[in-house]
């Protein structure tokens, strides 16, 4: 007997692209852990990241827009943001099995 495989896959993307640097990094360093890789990063190294990090979230939103992959901006509001994508997927995964 053969089974059929159903592999469901969501693509999404989320990113800080209005933010500026020193909010991002003061993001960081108001919720990090010591369990996270940010923990033991010199502050140059962290705004090093966030200058990077919100580059990429602009690259990476006009290429979602272009390829109609969902983007969500996570610059403000990101717990609630994070939740409503979670909420949205376990009801379309439920709709499904």
């Amino acid at each position: 007997m053969n089974y059929l495989t159903m592999r469901i896959l969501f693509y999404f993307f989320y990113g800080t692209p209005n933010q500026t640097i020193e909010q991002h990094f003061q993001e960081i360093r108001k919720y990090e852990t010591e369990r996270d890789w940010t923990y033991n990063k010199t502050d140059e190294q962290i705004l090093e990241h966030s200058k990077y990090w919100i580059s990429k979230s602009k690259e990476y939103e006009e290429e979602c827009k272009r390829l109609n992959i969902w983007y969500v901006d996570t610059s403000f509001n990101r717990t609630e943001k994070l939740d409503c994508i979670f909420h949205a997927l376990e009801k379309i995964m439920g709709g499904l099995l």
